[in-house]
């Protein structure tokens, strides 16, 4: 069972990528190993806790990157970030209809409307521990819904 520890996640503007999990996961997941040193990709991706505030990277006390709140923007409104999760999960569902072979074992993706810590928390599970490490590396590590994420 997930445990409750605060879950953040990843969209890029257009909708075309979604990254659930736990805040010490995303930043290794996604090759971020350098402050100073974020890839094109990364930079366009738009990360939020699971109150709806944006977060940037910034650097602990160590040097190493950590995410922080990005205290220029200001949060975003709940309501409108389950939806666009939900365009994604869409995505990733007609990606399955197309690809079958790419679907999850347990059927259709998930539709889920709640309050975004709950939508988080169920997503938690439905993307699972993200690797440590770049999963373009190995793309078939991750579950069906966080591999067919990078597809997308």
């Amino acid at each position: 069972m997930t445990d409750l520890a605060p879950f953040v996640f990843a969209l890029k503007a257009d909708d075309s990528f979604l990254h659930v999990g736990r805040m010490k996961e995303l930043l290794p997941h996604l090759g971020v190993t350098d402050a100073d040193r974020v890839s094109a990709d990364v930079a366009e991706i738009e990360i939020y806790d699971s109150t709806g505030m944006p977060l940037k990277i910034g650097k602990a006390d160590d040097g190493k990157p950590e995410l922080v709140e990005d205290l220029d923007l200001t949060r975003e409104d709940e309501q409108l970030l389950v939806d666009r999760i939900a365009v994604v999960l869409a995505r990733i569902q007609v990606l399955f209809d197309r690809e079958p072979e790419l679907a999850m074992d347990s059927g259709r993706v998930p539709v889920l409307q709640a309050r975004l810590p709950v939508v988080l928390t169920a997503l938690g599970e439905v993307f699972g521990s993200l690797p440590p490490d770049d999963a373009r590396a190995d793309p078939n590590r991750g579950t069906p819904v966080h591999n067919a994420s990078h597809q997308l």
